[in-house]
């Protein structure tokens, strides 16, 4: 019995302490946070999967006339080319950030790091975005 119960207590000690945690960074960019978004703005040359992935978690309706316009930016650590980050290497593959930005400016902002999960930090950005944006 104590040695089941060691067993399965090592266990959770092992896998508790190998996973990993990509925090959401996410804020407002400004102090106006009483705005309601109803609409958002897509840029045109945004890939459809992931635009059809926003619009079914965020739920705004896509208006040309929208004040608010989303811009999603998925940055690869590979592309980097300055050779001081390279040499020490970083925790991460690289990041994805959501803005919302309203009339050109930043109104919310949300990203994440992956290692080799990018799907997963898109869906943990998605979430933070929704659960701050959406009423």
């Amino acid at each position: 019995m104590f040695k089941k119960f060691f067993f399965m207590l090592s266990l959770l000690f092992l896998f508790w302490g190998c996973e990993t945690d990509y925090p959401v960074y996410s804020g407002f960019c400004s102090k106006e946070k009483s705005k309601s978004i109803s609409c958002l703005k897509y840029d045109i040359f945004m890939d459809s999967q992931d635009k059809k992935t926003i619009e079914k978690k965020l739920i705004f309706k896509e208006s040309k006339s929208c004040d608010f316009s989303l811009k999603l930016t998925k940055y690869y650590v590979g592309k980097c080319s300055n050779p001081d980050v390279k040499s020490r290497g970083v925790g991460s593959n690289g990041y994805i950030r959501i803005e919302i930005i309203e009339k050109g400016k930043c109104y919310f902002r949300a990203q994440n790091e992956f290692d080799s999960d990018e799907k997963g930090a898109f869906f943990r950005v998605l979430e933070r975005i929704k659960k701050s944006l959406v009423k």
